[in-house]
């Protein structure tokens, strides 16, 4: 009986990797005869994806020659780096619809700690003096939050922020609670709880913001129908493709600017608001936000459509009256957060700026000009694992990395 299921078992993979290997020679599409192949294939891990493709197709064993100069972690162009990885086992396993499953989280700096929130909503202190004792077990904080999928946190001063999804009578919602930090408790009550409907709802990255005479902070809302343009994003009375600025205290929502497909990344620096936006196919967007500003969605975009091959984008925003990105990324590069790096990280990288990336695995180190309207330069970290959130400690002089496909805790540190 055993030697009957192996037998059986092994039959299944040769089939298997039959199967994609036909899908891959014939370089089908899902709407392809060999469609399911190709959807089978894209949900294996990279690194057997890249096995199989270096197998089968001769092509992408050449393209390897394209990587002239390419320098590979803790390598970088000018700088040797220090990268470490720390396995958070207490992270939960989650299943992402693009993704897979996922050992998705959130990282912040609160004080001497470190807090990690995972996308079910646990929320975790670490002592980052001895984060590399692998025996020390993390301080999980009991909270009164019920989300469905968490989407982003902030940390300011003593409090904290978190905006998440709920679902309630099939009505999927946006939302943002807060609250005071504390080791054993945190009550949270709610400073958005909106009562739109969405249908996979993204973004939500937080920022604090002091604007219009107020204090609160910028949320960012994806467009509602993920790979399918919608009117939500230039629909004055949709909460969703928007930057929204929300007073703490009143709990009042205003659109602070529109036309977003959907912002992963969300950088405040004095006056600069930088945002960094998932395009369509080929069309991630740096955004240099402002006030009452339009960035086009889904009018224009330098992207294609995923789904419409006969649908449109005009490439030109400025024609239309709405904003140009600084930069876009072709082919995109599955953009996620954005922060500035401190001078005091190294000599070698001044004035720099750090985006993550989700399908590209990979961190880009950014110089903008002055003004905000151009790159100079972008180099290009291969990290292998997908960035869900970035951060720098100024004790540890490190930048933080949320590695999701493994659930680790990255640390960079300069050489």
């Amino acid at each position: 009986m055993k030697k009957l299921i192996l037998t059986i078992i092994t039959i299944f993979f040769i089939v298997f990797f039959l199967y994609i290997s036909l899908a891959l020679i014939f370089k089908t599409s899902p709407k392809d005869y060999f469609g399911i192949g190709y959807k089978t294939f894209k949900n294996l891990p990279i690194k057997l994806q890249v096995a199989i493709k270096l197998f089968i197709d001769q092509d992408y064993l050449n393209n390897l020659n394209n990587d002239y100069n390419v320098k590979y972690i803790p390598e970088t162009q000018f700088l040797d780096i220090q990268f470490s990885k720390i396995k958070l086992d207490f992270i939960e396993q989650t299943k992402s619809e693009y993704a897979g499953l996922k050992k998705t989280f959130f990282v912040d700096i609160y004080k001497k700690k470190f807090l990690i929130t995972d996308k079910k909503g646990n929320i975790f202190f670490l002592n980052k003096n001895n984060i590399f004792n692998t025996k020390e077990q993390p301080n999980k904080i009991k909270n009164n939050l019920k989300p469905d999928y968490i989407l982003d946190t902030f940390v300011k001063d003593e409090n904290l922020y978190i905006s998440f999804v709920e679902t309630k009578n099939g009505c999927e919602t946006m939302n943002v609670s807060t609250a005071k930090i504390d080791n054993d408790y945190l009550e949270f009550r709610k400073i958005l709880n909106s009562k739109e409907c969405g249908i996979t709802i993204q973004g939500g990255r937080i920022q604090n913001i002091n604007t219009l005479d107020k204090k609160g902070i910028l949320l960012t809302t994806g467009a509602n129908i993920p790979d399918l343009p919608s009117k939500f994003a230039q629909n004055n009375e949709s909460i969703f493709g928007k930057i929204l600025f929300i007073d703490i205290k009143s709990s009042e929502v205003e659109i602070f600017s529109k036309g977003h497909r959907n912002p992963q990344g969300l950088l405040v620096k004095d006056n600069l608001i930088l945002s960094t936006e998932h395009g369509p196919k080929g069309g991630d967007e740096i955004n240099n936000i402002m006030l009452g500003k339009n960035y086009g969605w889904p009018i224009s975009s330098y992207g294609e459509s995923y789904a419409n091959d006969d649908l449109k984008y005009s490439k030109s925003h400025t024609e239309n009256s709405f904003e140009e990105p600084i930069f876009s990324f072709l082919p995109s590069i599955g953009i996620s957060e954005i922060i500035f790096l401190p001078n005091s990280f190294s000599s070698k990288w001044q004035n720099n700026f750090l985006i993550s990336s989700l399908n590209g695995r990979s961190l880009y180190r950014i110089k903008f000009n002055e003004s905000f309207t151009k790159i100079f330069y972008k180099e290009k970290i291969f990290i292998g694992q997908r960035i869900r959130d970035l951060k720098h400690d100024e004790d540890l002089n490190a930048i933080l990395l949320s590695l999701e496909d493994t659930g680790e805790l990255g640390l960079i540190k300069s050489n």
